[in-house]
């Protein structure tokens, strides 16, 4: 599907920010926030599999920018925090397969995978961030999905 979009349906009055982008982000990735000498940025979340705010980067309507718009290094990035029960157009890692009820980790590049339930002998349950409400194959490159944030 395509969209126009990155945040389809937010629960509540929606939670949006802005910051500098430490390096290229695409409207759509999992990002966090970190402070880089003394200045608060945004960058594609890290951690594959780590713990992760459900904060995604949005497209930059105010410039007249879509969801296939990159902001690159310097620029504002416009993020919202989204909740329970929120709606997302999220970046999917390029190759995954995800039915729908698929449970949704970081890939640790801005992107979402399938959750891993037990690495290294103990429960990751902790880094699901969203669960696919729409399935997806064949994507052989980063593929925005619907998904439902935990």
């Amino acid at each position: 599907m395509a969209y126009t979009t990155i945040a389809l349906r937010t629960v509540g009055e929606p939670c949006i920010d802005e910051a500098l982008c430490a390096a290229t982000v695409t409207p759509g990735m999992l990002v966090e926030q970190y402070n880089a000498s003394s200045t608060l940025k945004v960058r594609a979340h890290a951690t594959g599999g780590g713990n992760a705010s459900a904060i995604f980067a949005l497209e930059d309507r105010m410039q007249g920018h879509e969801v296939t718009d990159d902001y690159s290094s310097g620029d504002l990035v416009t993020f919202q925090t989204f909740r329970a029960g929120d709606e997302v157009a999220a970046l999917i890692y390029a190759n995954e397969t995800v039915a729908i009820g698929t449970k949704l980790e970081s890939q640790g590049d801005g992107t979402l995978k399938a959750l891993d339930i037990v690495v290294a002998s103990y429960s990751t349950e902790d880094s699901w961030v969203a669960t696919a409400i729409e399935a997806l194959s064949g994507n052989t490159t980063n593929t925005l999905c619907k998904v439902k944030i935990r």
